[in-house]
């Protein structure tokens, strides 16, 4: 299983091998040792048959920022009103004001 992965980490880390024809493809998968059947998954593309002769599975996570409720707005512009001038001064400053650079 190991000798899989190594040809999938080459595959990806070498430009002429991934973008070899099919015949070139099936050489070095051949020269690498690779089963008959994951060098079929591979040569197919067929993810899910490679990922069960790993015995491994993609797991892919996607999150989404939930928008900010109308409720939230109107607490901050309660907090904002209680500021007194100066206060939202200085904070408007803070805001303004440049990050510090970092000494190379």
């Amino acid at each position: 299983m190991s000798n899989i992965i190594e040809f999938l980490e080459r595959l990806g880390q070498d430009a002429e091998l991934r973008h070899a024809t099919n015949a070139e493809l099936e050489r070095a998968l051949m020269r690498a040792g690779i089963p008959d059947a994951a060098r079929a998954a591979i040569l197919q593309s067929d993810q899910r048959q490679l990922e069960s002769l790993l015995h491994a599975s993609s797991n892919v996570c996607c999150m989404i920022a939930r928008p900010m409720k109308e409720e939230d707005d109107e607490e901050e512009e309660a907090e904002e009103d209680d500021k007194s001038p100066d206060q939202k001064a200085s904070a408007e400053r803070a805001h303004r004001r440049p990050l510090p650079r970092r000494a190379a």
